[in-house]
């Protein structure tokens, strides 16, 4: 499973790729709860099966709080999700989010529009 992957090694680690491994919402719990990844900036997690379960970890992630850029692409993440990232504490520093080719409809859209918290990101949808 991806915890396997990330030893404590990899603390210095600032950009992972880790799109098109369809590990899903498992997997992104095993990232969001890694302290080993506390210093990312960029992920991109496009194609991963990660539905508004996975996006809660990572909206929640006391270790994902440096995140600049993420990529959710190609994802089934539906409004529920996109509110979770609306409203996250941890997300702060977002400067960029990709969540195009996702399920959610009008009412994420209105989310994203409406957020105090996206407005100096740049959102990809």
């Amino acid at each position: 499973m991806v915890s396997n992957i990330l030893p404590q090694s990899l603390k210095n680690l600032n950009s992972l790729d880790l799109g098109a491994n369809e590990f899903g919402n498992e997997g992104v719990k095993h990232i969001a709860e890694s302290e080993s990844l506390k210093n990312l900036t960029y992920l991109d997690l496009r194609r991963n099966e990660i539905d508004n379960e996975g996006v809660k970890y990572i909206a929640t992630s006391e270790y994902l709080k440096n995140l600049t850029y993420l990529s959710l692409r190609l994802n089934q993440v539906g409004n529920e999700g996109v509110k979770y990232i609306a409203a996250s504490e941890s997300l702060k520093n977002l400067t960029y989010l990709n969540l195009s080719f996702n399920v959610y409809g009008s009412e994420g859209d209105n989310i994203i529009d409406n957020s105090e918290s996206l407005k100096k990101v740049t959102v990809r949808f």
